[in-house]
C-alpha cells in the first residue's frame, strides 16, 4: 500500500473517529496503526463491510478480549490494545520473540505463585475434602507452570524439524540389500560330522558287516541240576 493511499485511509478514519465521539470501545484507527502494519491488505476502494471483515481477522477481536480480562477501567481505548497487538504480531513476523519470551516468563512465575498459594491453603485446611481440593488445584497450577517453562525453552532453543518424507528417505538409504548364502539343514550336520574336537573321522574303507542270525554253538553243561 503506497503512501498516498495510507494518508487517504488515515484521513477517512480520523473523520470517522470525530463523528464517533469519545466511546473507548469504538475502533478508531490513526497513523500509528497504519505504521504498525494495520493497513496491510487494505485499500481505499474497500467497502465498509470489507474493512470490518479485514480488521476482525487481525487483532481487533483479541483487543476486546484482552481489555475485558485485563481488569482495567472502561476508559482505556480498545484502539490502543489493537495497536499493541499489531506491534506484537509484527515483532514475531520480523523474528523478534522478546515480547513472547517475557510473556511466558511472567506466566510461569504467576502460575508458580498460584501453586504456592493453593499449597498453603491446603496446609491450613481443617477438613480432608478441602485439603484434597486445594492440593489438586495446586498440582494443576504446578503442571501448567512446568509446561510454560518447557514452551519457553523450546522457543529459546527450537528442535530441528524432520519431515516424514526425510525420515523415509534416510531409512531407505540405510537398508543394505546383501544376499548371503544360507546353509540348509542338510549341509549343517555334514560339517559337524567332519570334525570332532579337532580330529577327523576315520574315512578308510569300511569293514565287512557281520551277517545277522548266525548259528549259535551249543553251550557246554556247567553245573546243571539233576532235573535238567
Amino acid at each position: 500500500m503506497n503512501e498516498s493511499k495510507a494518508i487517504k485511509l488515515s484521513k477517512t478514519n480520523q473523520c470517522k473517529n470525530q463523528r464517533l465521539g469519545s466511546n473507548p470501545n469504538t475502533i478508531k484507527l490513526d497513523a500509528r496503526h497504519l505504521d504498525a502494519g494495520m493497513a496491510e491488505g487494505m485499500s481505499v476502494g474497500m467497502t465498509p463491510s470489507h474493512i470490518t471483515a479485514s480488521l476482525t481477522t487481525k487483532s481487533v477481536n483479541t483487543a476486546f478480549t484482552v481489555k475485558k480480562f485485563a481488569n482495567v477501567e472502561n476508559s482505556i481505548e480498545v484502539s490502543d490494545y489493537i495497536l499493541e497487538l499489531q506491534k506484537a504480531g509484527s515483532e514475531v513476523v520480523n523474528g523478534d520473540l522478546g515480547r513472547l519470551e517475557r510473556m511466558l516468563t511472567s506466566q510461569a512465575i504467576a502460575l508458580d505463585t498460584m501453586f504456592n498459594r493453593l499449597a498453603l491453603k491446603a496446609a491450613g485446611a481443617e477438613h480432608l475434602k478441602n485439603y484434597e481440593v486445594f492440593m489438586r488445584l495446586a498440582f494443576k497450577a504446578q503442571a501448567q507452570s512446568r509446561n510454560t517453562v518447557e514452551a519457553l525453552a523450546m522457543l529459546k532453543h527450537p528442535q530441528p524439524y524432520i519431515s516424514q518424507t526425510n525420515i523415509g528417505q534416510v531409512g531407505h538409504n540405510q537398508i543394505n540389500h546383501v544376499h548371503t548364502p544360507v546353509e540348509t539343514s542338510q549341509t549343517m550336520p555334514n560339517k559337524l560330522l567332519e570334525t570332532t574336537h579337532g580330529n577327523n573321522l576315520d574315512t578308510r574303507t569300511k569293514s565287512q558287516a557281520i551277517p545277522s542270525h548266525q548259528a549259535m554253538a551249543t553251550l557246554a553243561k556247567v553245573h546243571r541240576g539233576k532235573d535238567c
